[in-house]
């Protein structure tokens, strides 16, 4: 973990009170709602597939027990890191008869919920045109816009853009992502156009409940590039401003989402330093914690708070990307470029967390769910001349027509989940 981080931890292990803000700096249509910050809630149900309509207040199918009348009901969806590399984009070019950027998202809209409120991690800007886009050390990544569209389509509510590629096309090329996803009707956390603002939350309603979301990045691959900036993504080192949107988060919901991009690539596990974080980002405020960064999927963690239970993922894997194009079941983890032969980044889970805040405002966090999925790359398949267009796509692990594959890849991640998560296929 880099220094920034610990210094962060050092603050939070002290129980410092909060200060003062820094200075400075799925054929669902798109729901076409102004962006809305701190204040402002949206509660309009999404529409299903079939046009129907999901009430906020409406029973949760497969959620926790019945409790009093006052009690409400929430469920929190997550993806991992959605990685636009350039054979994703290709994929999507070729797959423009079938949806284009819809069609390289797969699975997501049959596995999204409508009643969910659904997360994910941007980590790519929704730009391609301010910098080259190449395969350096680091990568700089860029996607076409239309990418926000498909999103909105999917199902999506919320994205964070504070990753460490946040200003791989400069500060202009994040403010026009979150323009663009704001357009599209998906709420960003995480990125804004002033300093301050970035570390805002996001309030979004579900039956009655307010969810306020927070992000945050431990690092930055790029500099901003234009002078003065026009776009800041929120920066895990900067301490008051941490304390202060976790506060800020406390005082306006119900419940506290807080996103955390840490660790590095192919970490096989989260460190010390990361679960004294994430203890300490519960202790001042946060309820669910959604790690991302390290692109294979992490174990999970249940705490407890003044407020009731609390729960941490510390990485959800990749939900798209061209990672692990070269692996092939039964090559086990391969360290020697891991990026192109390590399967573990082709794992990737839907998290599913149900929540019920009661009468008395304790937070009960019920069983997690994962739906399991797999990143479909058919590099052998057009390496070999089986197959001209590129795909690549998130599918249900239970679709894959390897049985072997499939046991394999439910059987580890059944180990990093471990028993605090009941696995779908």
């Amino acid at each position: 973990m880099s220094r920034e981080a610990i210094a962060l931890i050092g603050l939070l292990l002290l129980g410092c009170d909060a200060p003062g803000a820094g200075e400075h700096a799925s054929g669902r249509g798109p729901a076409r709602v102004a962006a809305q910050r701190p204040h402002e809630t949206s509660s309009a149900p999404r529409r299903s597939e079939n046009g129907a309509s999901s009430a906020p207040g409406a029973q949760r199918a497969n959620g926790p027990g019945p409790h009093s009348v006052s009690t409400r009901r929430v469920r929190i969806g997550a993806a991992g890191d959605l990685l636009v590399h350039v054979k994703v984009a290709r994929a999507a070019a070729d797959h423009a008869d079938a949806g284009g950027m819809l069609h390289v998202l797969g699975d997501l809209p049959s596995v999204i919920e409508p009643d969910e409120i659904a997360f994910i991690n941007v980590e790519t800007p929704l730009v391609d045109d301010e910098v080259p886009v190449g395969n350096g050390a680091p990568p700089i990544l860029g996607s076409p816009p239309a990418m926000a569209e498909a999103l909105a389509r999917a199902g999506f509510d919320v994205a964070s853009l504070a990753n460490n590629h946040a200003l791989d096309q400069g500060s202009r090329g994040l403010r026009r992502s979150i323009e663009a996803l704001e357009r599209a009707g998906v709420r960003v956390v995480g990125a804004a156009s002033t300093y301050a603002r970035a570390y805002d939350p996001v309030i979004v309603e579900r039956d009655g409940l307010r969810v306020a979301f927070i992000a945050f990045t431990e690092r930055m691959n790029q500099g901003p590039r234009q002078r003065p900036p026009e776009a800041y993504a929120a920066r895990l080192a900067n301490e008051a401003s941490v304390l202060e949107a976790l506060r800020r988060a406390r005082q306006q919901a119900d419940l506290v989402v807080a996103s955390v991009h840490w660790s590095y690539d192919f970490a096989p596990a989260p460190t010390r330093d990361q679960r004294n974080l994430a203890r300490r980002l519960v202790e001042h405020g946060a309820d669910l914690v959604i790690g991302h960064g390290p692109h294979i999927v992490h174990g999970v963690q249940r705490l407890r708070s003044a407020r009731g239970d609390a729960f941490v993922a510390y990485s959800l894997g990749n939900v798209l990307s061209n990672q692990g194009l070269r692996y092939r079941a039964g090559d086990g983890i391969l360290t020697s470029e891991p990026e192109r032969f390590d399967g573990r980044a082709r794992d990737n889970v839907w998290l599913r967390v149900p929540v019920e805040v009661d009468a008395s405002g304790t937070i009960h966090i019920g069983r997690p769910t994962a739906v399991l999925l797999w990143t479909r790359n058919n590099h052998y398949e057009r390496a070999s001349g089986r197959e001209q267009r590129v795909d690549i796509r998130p599918i249900r692990l239970g679709r894959i027509g390897d049985e072997g594959l499939r046991a394999e890849r439910r059987d580890h991640l059944a180990r990093v989940l471990g028993p605090e998560v009941d696995l779908v296929d």
